[in-house]
């Protein structure tokens, strides 16, 4: 404590005051509190209400003089009257535990007796300067003051010293800065600063005038209800921000309410005597309402463990000014404390506000708790008459005694305050006249007399029966509110659903597509295996995109090949890679036999054509090992196979078969087979090292084979012969001659033998590590060695004239050519992104063939390096690659596929069959019959049917003059061929091997299109120069013209399907929609032009309409592509121009995608953006094309054209002119296989 805080004077005195409490045992520090504390005033907060009575205490054992004397010789030191330490008049007396009780009383005496000095008026407080005292409470008192830092007026609150005797005040007297300073709103007083100053805590906050409560005690009477209103609503706002933030205010009254000078405030500016200064702003024309004092608020968001005591947890404790209290804060067992709280509290300030007097009002706390707790307020507008009804109905909610009859929060009453403010109805209705009675009852409870309580019975019961009325109206209006609110929350529920289902449905639309366009862009790179990859996620995200055209046309693209000899995708299991490893290749001596030989132990014998193409099917041997490599011999009697025993095999064939359970895991394994059967002839090796390489020599008596443990061994072909000798020239017995021999000797000694071929039959190619050496087997001898840089070779071949050597190999990703006479290195080929697994030269020697482990196959210039080629389809890495005497390559890769590849064939025409059909002079309109199979009319001739595997036959019966279009109806098997000169109309024959003679000729058009229900429609031009579109019935009767005077002719005409059926043509430039009836008859008047687009694309126009009928895709003779809306004629996507005339569209099922045909380029589209996802480029002038359903319904699409561009030449071929006529096949029914293993 400091000493200058009290004078000698005040110390005398407290000295007398302290002997005086000695002496009467007044010794309890509390009561020392409350003996020199003044009590609050009424409107403080801290009045605790009604105390319980303390606990009786036990009086402390009384003192001795010579303890008394010594007390006050102590007090003497404090004050200052004695020297420290002189206790000559401090008497003898022993510190006993009684005595230091009273020390301890003693010291909080001193420092309540120094709190006693008021600081005069020119006082500083740190930083403020003190300008006047405003007011005091039983916490703090309170100053105006200057912050002479920042040169302010605010108001300093500064506790009382009385407070330090119990911390939970001061932390109370903090607690209040702390929640106000968590509020930020127009309405709360500000808080700008928490210091300390003496050891007494002070709050610095915004200067606001008097308090509500001192305008009312100025202003007793009512005040207008709209200002009451208004200024109620600014306060909801407040006590709303702080409930926001988890704060509840607990004791809001009038005396917490402060006002500030404000243009727009509700109340009357400020008109105190001396309320203005000289030099003050002009006076504002009102006041604005400010919450403070926030002493009793609690926060819920943070633990405040100083926090006054919830009264659910402490009973007996009543926190808040009894006046302005609810129920719940007297008994808290009518509900939590919470927002309610406040809501009650201002209900109060409304209502006093309106009439002027205080609800629970009384002499004494305990009758103000029974009014608060029993005691119904009386309407408002029974006090005043004349309030608005629904005001006073906000009032009665607010004061309601059941907190969830209330207003949930303070926000509610703002909003309700508001609509009254706006002249709205409120949410808060009037009371009815038995609510009104029930109260009114509530407030009297005593009737008296009989007559009294007989009228009370006659009004309760007809009160009674209007009430049970309304009560049964209001359960109906109830019941029926919750009907519609359950059908509303269903609707809403559905609604959301479908809403959210969309959203999923276009998200994954969208991501489809996405993976769709990258699977195309991947393709393009060259990497068929990412392409698949991505189109598996396509379908992922929508099945029905990755199953229409679109994915198969990609999976077309990724079999380029021109024929799949063996597919073993079917037959392997999930996580059975091994059926899917072809590792090795052998063609037989003659060409004619193909041997693959499968890492599951499969050897496949595939009979070849000429061509390369199968020329019967294949024979599966199961040689009970792994397999390496597979080699035919010289006569192509015998094929070996080479690699090694995995586990525990019965085999009758393999010496000392007893022992066979007793074999290492991995045996190294030479077996030979008869072609001619595939039986076993003999093993010659069984070695517990695996084996990748065997050759037969070129005399073919004898064989060679090398594998893990660097060892070549060779055998005599015939049986019963000496054991194989064996060399190890690569052990580097002999001493190295250099660095660079013993390199070589310890590379070697960490090598395997990849593969085995003779040059001679005395000498062999071996490659070890990253050389190929040339190997004497009579003496053991290397020759020559063509050397890599780093990386072990993995395969290697000579030229058809054995004078030049390919080796490729991996992590150099690169394949060279060396001269084998003179060890010269002639090429080195790069490119490769990953190793090397096959090489070859083609059988003129002028090209080479690399297969590589990243799945593509490429194909160089064998003199310069040059690339040629890259054949994009394997979706595994490549074994082996080797070229077919015809000039073709043959592949083998990890995803379980042998194919053959057409080496001339552009890259752009990947995946399409080109056909050829001798004696087709011209191909120029194709149509789908139905069957699987479709039919193709040339310009001029004879037509020829087509199906799925591309075979044609000749229509024997039809000639065309000069084809214009062709259109067949599926359902009753007829055909319309359109020429120069006439329609003629064929039967299908019911073999299908034809169709038989014309059974109606009718006037010549430019197109005909046959309508589902067997309608035929077609363009004709008019007597008077104009065309129109005709309908035919589908008996071929009279024909009627619905759509006329047309000055362009009918060039296209198209027929949607679904449930909306409509015909669309296109007259010139002009497109017109006609809608279909039921039977397929055209509606009369339902006819319409859609739009005109002679600006944008010229006047030859074709037509196709999309699945779901919404849209139709438009191309021209100029080559503008675009999609329109069916209904609007607006155009939805462009397309863009192909710089040359369109002559087919096709539209995927699902309408996703389209297939736009131009004379030289057939792209695939995203009808969706209008972007390319990939382009086809024949080599030769495109006329039509469609879709045909082959095998199963399986989709492929047929291009028809010619060697030249007929249209251009306007006429027939002349006859004996060449075979012009051009057909290209692409399946577009390929599908994902379903959970293939990986291939890698």
């Amino acid at each position: 404590m400091h000493r200058g805080n009290c004078s000698p004077g005040r110390s005398i005195r407290c000295g007398e005051i302290w002997r005086k409490m000695v002496r009467a045992r007044l010794v309890v520090p509390d009561e020392i509190a409350m003996t020199l504390s003044p009590p609050p005033p009424d409107d403080s907060p801290t009045e605790p209400g009604p105390r319980r009575d303390p606990e009786p205490s036990v009086a402390p054992a009384p003192l001795d003089d010579a303890a008394i004397k010594r007390l006050a010789a102590i007090d003497d030191q404090l004050a200052g009257l004695a020297a420290a330490g002189n206790d000559d008049d401090a008497g003898d007396a022993a510190i006993t535990p009684e005595l230091a009780e009273r020390l301890d009383t003693l010291l909080l005496l001193r420092m309540v007796a120094a709190g006693e000095a008021k600081p005069p008026a020119a006082l500083s407080i740190g930083k403020f300067r003190v300008v006047h005292k405003l007011g005091e409470g039983g916490f703090a008192e309170v100053f105006e003051v200057i912050d002479t830092k920042l040169v302010r007026r605010e108001a300093l609150k500064i506790a009382r010293p009385g407070i330090l005797l119990d911390t939970s005040k001061t932390k109370r007297f903090l607690r209040e800065a702390k929640h106000a300073a968590k509020i930020s709103h127009p309405n709360v007083v500000i808080v700008h600063e928490v210091g300390e100053h003496d050891g007494l805590p002070y709050i610095a906050q915004e200067l606001c005038g008097e308090s509500l409560a001192s305008y009312l005690d100025r202003h007793p009477g009512p005040v207008a209800p709209t200002i009451a209103a208004r200024v109620v609503l600014a306060l909801a706002e407040a006590a709303h921000a702080a409930h926001a933030v988890g704060v509840f205010h607990r004791d809001i009254k009038p005396g917490n309410v402060l006002l500030v000078p404000s243009d727009d405030g509700p109340l009357p500016p400020d008109d105190r005597l001396g309320s203005r200064q000289p030099g003050d702003a002009p006076v504002a024309r009102g006041q604005r309402v400010k919450l403070g004092d926030f002493g009793l608020s609690t926060s819920v968001y943070n633990v405040d463990h100083d926090a006054p005591s919830d009264p659910a947890t402490e009973i007996g404790t009543v926190l808040g000014t009894p006046e302005w209290m609810a129920p719940e804060q007297v008994d808290p067992k009518r509900g939590p404390m919470d927002a309610r709280t406040d809501v009650h509290a201002l209900g109060l300030v409304l209502d006093r506000l309106l009439t002027g007097r205080c609800v629970y009002g009384s002499r004494s706390r305990e009758a103000i708790y029974r009014r608060v707790l029993d005691v119904e307020p009386e309407p408002a507008d029974r006090v005043v008459p004349g309030i608005h009804p629904d005001l006073v109905a906000v009032c009665s909610k607010c004061l309601t005694k059941r907190p969830g009859d209330r207003y949930q929060s303070a926000a509610e009453l703002a909003v309700d305050l508001s609509r009254f403010l706006d002249g709205r109805p409120t949410i808060a209705r009037p009371l009815t006249p038995a609510q009104h009675a029930g109260r009114w009852l509530r407030r009297n409870p005593t009737l008296t007399g009989a007559i009294a309580a007989a009228l009370a019975a006659v009004v309760l019961g007809g009160l009674a029966i209007e009430e049970r009325a309304r009560g049964i109206a209001r359960d109906k209006d109830i019941e029926e509110k919750e009907v519609r609110a359950k059908e509303e929350e269903t609707e809403r529920r559905i609604a959301t659903a479908e809403r959210e289902a969309t959203e999923r449905a276009d998200k994954a639309a969208r991501d489809a597509t996405r993976d769709l366009r990258r699977a195309f862009e991947t393709y393009r790179i060259g990497n068929a295996v990412a392409a698949v990859a991505d189109l598996r996620k396509s379908a992922a995200a929508d099945p029905a995109l990755a199953d229409s055209i679109a994915g198969g046309w990609l999976l077309a693209r990724t079999h380029g090949e021109v024929a799949m000899l063996i597919d073993r995708g079917e037959k392997a299991l999930p996580g059975n890679s091994d059926a899917l490893q072809i590792h090795s290749l052998a063609l037989s001596p003659k060409g004619d036999l193909l041997a693959a030989g499968v890492a599951d132990g499969t050897l496949v014998l595939l009979p070849l054509a000429a061509d390369g193409t199968a020329a019967g099917m294949p024979r599966e041997i199961d040689v009970g090992h792994e397999i390496n490599q597979v080699v035919f011999s010289p006569d192509g009697e015998l094929v070996a196979t080479a690699g090694k025993l995995r586990g525990v095999h019965d085999d009758k064939n393999v010496k000392n078969a007893k022992d066979e359970k007793t074999e290492p895991a991995d045996v190294g394994r030479v077996r030979l087979w008869n072609v001619a059967d595939g039986s076993h002839r003999r093993d010659l090796e069984l070695h517990g090292n695996e084996i990748f390489s065997v050759a037969f020599s070129p005399s073919g008596d004898r064989i060679v084979w090398g594998g893990n443990d660097r060892s070549i061994r060779v055998a005599v072909m015939a049986e019963g012969e000496a054991a194989p000798i064996e060399h190890r020239p690569f052990d580097s017995p002999r001493i190295p001659a250099g660095p660079q021999d013993e390199r070589e000797a310890i590379r070697d000694a960490e090598a395997d033998i990849e593969l085995i071929r003779f040059l001679d039959d005395q000498r062999v190619l071996v490659a070890i590590h990253e050389r190929v050496c040339l190997l004497d087997l009579a003496s053991g001898r290397i020759e020559r060695a063509f050397m890599g840089e780093q990386g072990d070779v993995q395969a290697f071949s000579l030229s058809p004239d054995r004078k030049r050597i390919i080796v490729g190999g991996w992590y150099e990703h690169m394949v060279r050519v060396w001269d084998m006479k003179s060890g010269s290195l002639e090429v080195e080929v790069e490119g490769a992104t990953q190793w090397i697994q096959g090489c070859d030269f083609s059988p003129d020697g002028r090209r080479i063939v690399a297969g590589c482990k990243d799945s593509v196959i490429r194909v160089y210039d064998a003199s310069t390096g040059d690339p040629v080629e890259e054949l994009v389809g394997h979706l595994g890495r490549i074994w082996t690659v080797l070229y077919h005497p015809s000039g073709r390559i043959l592949s083998a890769g990890g995803d379980g596929s042998v194919r053959l590849w057409e080496q001339a064939v552009g890259p752009s025409m990947r995946g399409a069959n080109t056909i050829t059909v001798s004696g087709l002079p011209s191909a120029e309109a194709v149509a789908d019959l139905g069957d699987g199979r479709g039919l193709v009319v040339p310009r001029g001739g004879v037509p020829v049917i087509i199906d799925a595997d591309g075979k044609t036959t000749r229509v024997d019966g039809i000639e065309v003059t000069k084809i214009y279009g062709v259109a067949v109806d599926r359902a009753r098997r007829r055909c319309a061929v359109a020429d120069a000169d006439r329609i003629d109309v064929f039967p299908m024959l019911t073999d299908g091997d034809g169709f038989g003679p014309v059974v109606r000729v009718l006037p010549p058009s430019f197109s005909v299109a046959w309508g589902e229900s067997g309608w035929l429609y077609a363009g004709k031009p008019e007597p008077d120069g104009t065309n129109g579109c005709w309908a035919w019935p589908p008996d071929l009767g009279d024909p009627s013209c619905i759509d006329g005077g047309h000055q362009g002719p009918i060039n296209s005409i198209t027929i949607s399907g679904g449930a909306r059926p409509r015909l669309a043509f296109a007259a010139g430039a002009v497109i017109r929609v006609h809608d279909l009836g039921p039977d397929g008859r055209p509606v009369a008047g339902k006819g319409r032009q859609l739009a005109d687009l002679t600006d944008e694309t010229g006047l030859w126009l074709l037509l196709a309409w999309s699945p779901d009928g919404d849209r139709l895709a438009v191309g021209s003779a100029g080559g503008e592509t675009l999609i329109i809306d069916a209904d609007t004629g607006s155009t939805v996507v462009d397309l863009g121009s192909f710089m040359e005339p369109v002559k087919g569209i096709v539209w995927a099922d699902n309408g996703r995608s389209l297939i736009v045909a131009a004379e030289h380029c057939i792209r695939l589209v995203d009808a969706l953006t209008g972007g390319t996802l990939d382009e086809i480029r024949p080599e030769w002038a495109v006329s039509d094309m469609a879709v045909i359903s082959g095998h199963d319904r399986r989709p492929y699409l047929v291009v028809t054209g010619n060697r030249s561009s007929l249209h251009r030449r306007n006429r027939v071929p002349k006859s004996g002119a060449p075979d012009d006529g051009r057909l290209l096949l692409i399946d577009l029914g390929r599908r994902l296989p379903a959970d293939a293993p990986d291939g890698s």
